[in-house]
């Protein structure tokens, strides 16, 4: 019994040891104070000053001193985050860019030749949801159905204005409004919801239309309406229309990509809708095994480019005249196709111009990523750079 007390003892002094002699502060026990008789005084110890935790300058370091932007530069893009390379004008001469999304915030007119801003116009009242149809908002579509003339189908993702600027439709939510001239506006009718118009000239929209669900998905067809009494008619064979959409060369045909609905082979189809009445399917090719977010087409939709569903790094491509369809190994990234059917490709690796039937690709160095060029001719494209745009030559 006495050793077990003992190894106690020990332990308790070992314990005390420690608490007061191995913990590396090396502060001194405070001196015990014991009972203090009535009327003696006692006097405090003076406190320790103890030195204020040093406080981060609430300034920033001095910097060194940086260059000022040009005034070009300032006058050129006072926004320099966010532009999108919408649209080249029918003559190819100017660049519509479009700032912001859902809804359009800022629309900008370019002159290729130049890079020059002509025109900037900051959008409020028309890209207000509800539109509150006021002097302000007839004012402000005014000034924008200026600028989108001579620009395809007049038409940004979410206004289209006819050729003659007078009339326009503009996105409400879910529907669309044409809008006269002095503001008044009048709901499009006929189906549950319409996006995306065009305007086929002074008395014509076309529409991608509410048609209903297949499965689990909504799917929308191609319509019509005329400007004076708008109804929409769907127009046949154009159940599931993508946003793609392209005008022929020569003006007649509206080139679409429609997904076949319910096919258990991802079939996609590039349709040609005749632009003058009864606007009818003139043209359709097919092929399967189509990834639908990776389909391009070309200026004109002659052609028709894509991966294949699954994740080959293989592209195929789709002639809209003879039906014929090409696969290529390439890379796996973002697309563009010319009108001759020549196949941009954008990977890690860079991006690259194909030809068909010629396995090595020829490289290609953007100012941007190939997702903001758009194709003019053959062999050029117009970038977006820094608010503005650059010709690329391509070979």
């Amino acid at each position: 019994m006495k050793k077990w007390w003992l190894v106690f003892a020990l332990a308790m002094a070992g314990a005390l040891w420690w608490r007061f002699h191995d913990r590396g502060d090396d502060v001194a026990l405070p001196t015990p104070v014991g009972p203090v008789a009535p009327g003696t005084p006692v006097t405090a110890e003076p406190p320790v000053a103890v030195a204020p935790a040093p406080v981060p300058p609430t300034e920033r370091p001095e910097q060194p001193e940086q260059p000022a932007p040009s005034p070009d530069a300032a006058a050129r893009d006072p926004f320099p985050v966010g532009w999108d390379l919408h649209a080249l004008s029918a003559d190819g001469a100017r660049a519509l860019l479009v700032h912001g999304a859902d809804p359009i915030t800022e629309l900008r007119i370019v002159d290729i030749a130049t890079g020059s801003a002509t025109a900037d116009l900051a959008i409020h009242s028309v890209a207000a949801m509800p539109v509150v149809y006021d002097a302000a908002f007839a004012t402000e579509l005014a000034s924008v159905r200026a600028l989108l003339r001579g620009f395809p189908f007049g038409a940004t993702w979410d206004l289209a204005a006819t050729p003659d600027g007078i009339t326009a439709a503009v996105q409400d939510v879910d529907n669309l409004v044409i809008v006269r001239g002095d503001g008044s506006g009048v709901p499009v009718t006929g189906s549950l919801a319409q996006y995306q118009p065009l305007a086929i000239d002074n008395d014509t929209l076309f529409v991608r239309s509410y048609h209903g669900h297949m499965g689990d998905d909504g799917v929308y067809e191609l319509a019509w309406l005329s400007l004076a009494h708008p109804a929409v008619h769907p127009i046949p064979d154009t159940i599931d229309i993508s946003y793609l959409r392209r005008r022929s060369t020569d003006g007649a045909s509206l080139r679409v990509v429609v997904d076949v609905p319910v096919d258990p082979t991802d079939q996609h189809c590039l349709v040609a809708v005749s632009l003058a009445k009864p606007f009818k399917v003139t043209a359709r090719r097919c092929a399967s095994h189509v990834a639908k977010y990776t389909i391009a087409l070309s200026p004109h939709g002659d052609h028709m480019a894509w991966h294949p569903a699954g994740g080959d790094p293989t592209v195929g491509t789709l002639d809209l005249a003879t039906g014929d369809v090409h696969l290529a190994r390439m890379l796996d990234g973002e697309l563009q196709i010319t009108d001759a059917g020549r196949v941009l490709a954008e990977s890690q690796q860079g991006t690259q111009l194909f030809t068909p039937g010629v396995d090595a690709g020829t490289p290609v160095q953007l100012p941007d990523l190939l997702h903001n060029c758009l194709l003019r001719g053959e062999h050029e494209l117009v970038c977006l750079r820094d608010g503005s745009v650059t010709v690329v030559p391509l070979p």
